[in-house]
Formats: structure tokens, sequence, C-alpha cells
């Protein structure tokens, strides 16, 4: 509740389902919502557990000041109790296509608001060959304090405290975000002896 008062918690509640669409599985806040809160049961919280949660790809990583002889009685002990679970198939995700509807404007405090975009799912997947040089552009484009779009929305025209840009991969398409709090009866612009 408290959250709907906070310009970027309501921001992150409303920019997935414009991007994404409301039926696309991105298109949920990550905390849920009041009404799934509401719907939240122990058999619903099992059945997703019993049906996705399968042993077919972990991994035991251990880490720490210990040595691979060190480790490797933990890691027995930690596969022969994790060994009973059954190898099982997994249901893939649905893959309907994103949304693509505009970026979301909330103005929900006095003085000030957030700002999120872009205006459609355009970032790369979890497992995309090009994800490294992504991020060294990202560095340049908003994922640095200086960043161009810090710099310009920041440092130049005072319009934010802060401004950042970040691609959200999954396994599905990601998302490329540039966000943003920012003052809604701005000043005039700052002199450059400030």
């Amino acid at each position: 509740m408290q959250q709907r008062d906070e310009p970027l918690a309501v921001a992150n509640v409303a920019f997935p389902a414009i991007v994404y669409g409301r039926d696309h599985p991105y298109g949920h806040p990550l905390n849920g919502t009041d009404s799934a809160t509401a719907r939240l049961a122990r058999e619903r919280v099992a059945e997703f557990y019993r049906t996705y949660y399968r042993p077919n790809g972990a991994r035991v990583l251990i880490v720490g000041d210990v040595t691979l002889a060190e480790a490797a009685p933990a890691g027995r002990c930690a596969v022969r109790r994790l060994g009973a679970r059954r190898r099982a198939g997994v249901p893939e995700p649905s893959r309907p296509a994103a949304g693509g509807g505009p970026g979301g404007v909330s103005d929900r405090q006095a003085g000030g608001g957030a700002v999120r975009g872009p205006d459609r799912a355009c970032g790369p997947g979890a497992h995309d060959p090009d994800w490294f040089a992504l991020e060294v552009l990202n560095t340049i484009v908003g994922g640095a304090f200086t960043s161009r779009l810090n710099q310009n929305l920041r440092e130049t025209h005072g319009y934010t405290y802060g401004a950042l840009s970040q691609f959200a991969p999954r396994r599905l398409s990601g998302a490329f975000v540039a966000l943003a709090s920012v003052v809604t009866a701005r000043p005039t612009a700052r002199s450059s002896s400030s």
C-alpha cells in the first residue's frame, strides 16, 4: 500500500504491463499484486514447486576458503540429500509476443515523479552472444554515474538526482530500460557557475 505513493515503485508495476502486456509472463510485477496475494494458498505454491523445481539443471557450488579435498565431502552430502528428487520434464514457458506500448510516467508525489522507457521489449535474452558488447554500450549510455544519460539529465539540466539505463536480460526477450526520478516542477536551468 505504501509503495503506491512512491513514483519508482508505481513505475515498476506499470512498466512491465505496458511494455509486455498483462497476458505476458513478464507483464506482472515481480512482487505480485494485491489480488495475487489474496489468492495465494499453500497448495498452489506446493504445486508450482513440484512442477518447476527439478534437479535436471541443478549444480552444487561450494565457494570459500576451502580446498577441493575439503569441499568434496560436503558436495557429496548435498548430492545425496538432493538425489532423491526425481528428474522430470519442466514445462516450457509460453512465448507470447511482447506488447510494445509506450513507456510510462508516474507523477504520484508532490513535486516528483518517475520516468521509464523504452517503447517496447527490445533487449537481449539471457544468452545473447552480444551481451558483453551491449554492457559496454550501456556503460556509455546510462550504466555509470559518468554516462551520457546521467550527465545530461542530472549535471547539465538538473532534472533528476540520478538517471540510469540497463539491459534486463530474461529467458525470453528482455528489455532495455532507462529510468530516473524527476522533479516535475523544475526551477530554471542552473547557471554554469553553480
